[in-house]
């Protein structure tokens, strides 16, 4: 009886295993998910909180593929109030096909925000008139003190493209594309 029992007991011990195993893993993927999420969103939110140039301040707003620096409202720390705050997202190019999306407030330390296995990744731009542009501002127009949209494009190994759309507060102005 005991042999049976043992028998029984080791049998089952594998599969409890590999259930216990198989919940771990499940319950780690859906933390994962939920930390990309989570920073997709912060990177949305701080972005889309950016404000229109002041002339006798300069321009708040100056992007290039691979950084983007402006003023947001955006509550992007803790504590912090709504005063504008000056902000850069960067990309960065690692050793081998890893890319890096560091975030700073003013003068601090950057901070680790995103990191991909990637073949290339860029800030893209477009205008009032959905044109893409690779630099900000190329010229000043009234409206056009910011981007209407900004992407952030990351090309992984396989070729499919991970994309994160920001639109702006200057995208109400975008006007529809005349044929």
């Amino acid at each position: 009886a005991m042999a049976c029992a043992g028998c029984v007991v080791a049998g089952l011990v594998r599969p409890l295993s590999d259930r216990f195993r198989v919940q771990e893993s499940l319950r780690n993927e859906g933390v994962e998910r939920e930390i990309d999420l989570r920073r997709k969103a912060w990177f949305m939110d701080a972005l889309a909180g950016c404000l229109p140039v002041r002339e006798k301040e300069g321009t708040p707003f100056t992007a290039s593929e691979n950084e983007i620096q402006c003023e947001t409202t955006a509550a992007v720390s803790p504590g912090q109030s709504g005063s504008p705050l000056r902000i850069r997202f960067q990309l960065q190019k690692e050793s081998g096909d890893q890319i890096k999306l560091n975030y700073r407030e003013g003068e601090g330390k950057p901070h680790l925000l995103a990191q991909w296995t990637a073949t290339d990744a860029g800030f893209r731009y477009f205008n009032t008139k959905a044109q893409e542009m690779r630099r900000w501002p190329k010229e000043k127009a009234d409206l056009e003190v910011l981007p209407s949209l900004i992407e952030l494009h990351v090309k992984m190994p396989d070729a499919s493209i991970l994309v994160w759309p920001v639109a702006t507060r200057n995208s109400a102005w975008i006007e529809a594309p005349t044929k």
